[in-house]
């Protein structure tokens, strides 16, 4: 049986919804082994959990991609067969490892996606997620690692700091550039907790007081034109530090 790991950085959620994340890992129909990187606020309870967990000493500031770059490497060297994410404040479907691992042995896939549903702060369902598709369009949660991709691992802690937020979306960006063979199951098996105040402001949904952060994503075109006044030389310096240059 190939051994799977879920990697999840946390920094300050409110630690039942961290215990939401970490039961769906342990209720995968696929047994699975769930790593917990505490990005510099570390929950004392987690070390009784049927989980891994590594403590950083510091936060990042980064949503994330520093601790989740640190836990899929020590899974990598643990020797891994498939690595996947799972944000603190999200949780998954019960098959969601299973689909993933047998469409990636079906199809000989280094990269799984699967898409996702939206769920309210208080975990009610939304609505199914419009903005990701699986293909041309990855959220961090949906994906899934095949060692031949696990090289892209440190690019989440390698994106440009101004725009890490979106590093997701850089990784695809990279791992499509060295041609990796990705695919998608087309199944929403990712529950996303929104806690954007946008997306609340067109639902009939009442925007909820708490959690919520007003981070306004930019579209694709405004990332392009930001990349593309930056100096040639800064341009070449961050795809060097990245790797793909």
């Amino acid at each position: 049986m190939r051994r799977v790991a879920i990697v999840t950085p946390y920094h300050g959620e409110p630690l039942a919804w961290i215990a939401k994340a970490n039961a769906s890992v342990r209720m995968q129909t696929h047994p699975t082994t769930h790593i917990l990187v505490g990005d510099g606020k570390p929950e004392p309870a987690i070390d009784r959990w049927d989980a891994q967990h590594i403590v950083m000493p510091a936060g990042h500031r980064d949503w994330g991609h520093t601790p989740r770059a640190i836990g899929a490497l020590s899974a990598a060297a643990q020797g891994f067969d498939a690595i996947g994410f799972l944000d603190a404040d999200n949780w998954l479907y019960p098959d969601h490892v299973a689909t993933l691992l047998a469409l990636q042995e079906r199809d000989g896939l280094e990269v799984a996606s699967s898409l996702r549903v939206m769920h309210h702060v208080d975990g009610r369902l939304l609505h199914r997620c419009q903005l990701v598709d699986g293909i041309e369009t990855f959220d961090t949660n949906c994906l899934m690692m095949f060692p031949p991709a696990y090289s892209c691992f440190a690019v989440f802690a390698l994106v440009p700091t101004s725009v890490r937020y979106i590093a997701d979306r850089w990784v695809s960006i990279w791992l499509k550039r060295r041609g990796r063979k990705i695919g998608c199951t087309f199944k929403a098996t990712v529950a996303y907790r929104v806690r954007y105040r946008h997306f609340y402001e067109t639902s009939t949904m009442p925007i909820p007081t708490e959690h919520i952060v007003d981070l306004k994503i930019p579209h694709p075109r405004e990332l392009r034109d930001w990349w593309l006044a930056l100096p040639a030389e800064e341009r070449e310096r961050q795809l060097r530090i990245m790797g793909a240059s």
